[in-house]
């Protein structure tokens, strides 16, 4: 039973993250109608996070498991700066989310 399961335990620390995605999503769909462009680009941005953050655990478990040590750093940096960038568009894509789609405010 423990063997079945080793393979998860890098994700035990999204969990929390897992959660604000889901909670982010599934608010993003049920405001869907009255705020289709600010939902589209949420979902858009907790999409790319989700995404990134299960490739970032997945990737750097296989590269710590497969890879000879010299070539570990130069892999993991690389993988890194890439992730990153991942999470900076998610991110953006969020921030957007959160400016579109506002009437114009008092002057």
């Amino acid at each position: 039973m423990k063997e079945s399961l080793a393979p998860l335990l890098p994700f035990v620390g999204l969990g929390p993250y897992l959660v604000v995605y889901v909670a982010g999503a599934l608010f993003a769909l049920g405001t869907w109608r009255r705020h289709p462009l600010p939902c589209a680009l949420a979902l858009g941005g907790i999409g790319l996070k989700l995404v990134a953050s299960l490739l970032q655990v997945g990737v750097m478990s296989y590269l710590a498991q497969s890879v000879e040590p010299g070539e570990l750093a130069p892999r993991m940096s690389a993988f890194a700066l890439m992730d990153g960038l991942l999470h900076v568009v998610g991110l953006a894509l969020i921030v957007a989310a959160v400016f579109t789609g506002r009437g114009r405010g008092p002057a």
